[in-house]
């Protein structure tokens, strides 16, 4: 009896391991996947960064500030275009990000949607542009082989698909910056056929004859 009352306090005093679900663990990983926002990052710059700096100190030189900076400036990518910079040779990271700036300014792009379809028209701009420097490289060589002309259909490829994606965004862009056109047709009967007369009837019975 005495071991058997020690046994049910042990178990009593034992925490009992809590058992999780799915769904549990789906919500844990979506918590911890969560990445500090652009607005919390601009208000600790505010709050410390810029008014050690007004004061004299090194509110812009320290470590964790420029890590602040580079991840608000990518999280702007709409205003910086910087991940759109470090997406080509170091030679067109000027025109690919003016080209941006232009289009944007053309075609009166305010929202994010216009913005980003710039950013697309700019990048297959730059892309038609290099890859068709490097195929007259390739063509202006004499040397004959087997690699050089494989290399030489890619770039081909890498060109004809750059051109269709400029061609594509350019003309997406342009549909949604023109104006919707709305039609209202209102008839009670319409009979149409080819080379024959139209005829629609009206409230006051009338024959409408082109």
């Amino acid at each position: 009896m005495k071991n058997k009352k020690t046994q049910e306090i042990t178990l009593k005093n034992k925490k009992i391991a809590r058992t999780y679900s799915v769904e549990e663990a789906k919500n844990l990983a979506i918590e911890l996947s969560k990445i500090e926002g652009i607005d919390s990052r601009l208000k600790n710059m505010a709050n410390k960064a810029m008014p050690k700096h007004a004061k004299g100190g090194k509110g812009y030189d320290d470590k964790s500030f420029f890590k602040d900076i580079f991840r608000i400036e990518i999280g702007l990518e709409a205003e910086t275009h910087l991940g759109l910079v470090d997406s080509v040779d170091f030679k067109y990271k000027t025109l690919i990000k003016e080209f941006s700036h232009e289009i944007i300014k053309d075609y009166s792009c305010v929202n994010s949607i216009e913005k980003a379809l710039a950013e697309v028209i700019a990048n297959a701009y730059v892309r038609i542009i290099d890859n068709s420097q490097r195929l007259n490289n390739m063509l202006n060589d004499t040397e004959l082989s087997q690699n050089r002309n494989i290399y030489i259909a890619n770039l081909s490829k890498q060109i004809d698909r750059a051109n269709r994606q400029y061609i594509s965004a350019i003309m997406t862009l342009k549909q949604m910056k023109s104006p919707s056109v709305e039609l209202n047709i209102r008839t009670n009967t319409a009979f149409i056929s080819e080379n024959q007369q139209i005829n629609v009837e009206k409230n006051n019975n009338e024959n409408i004859k082109p």
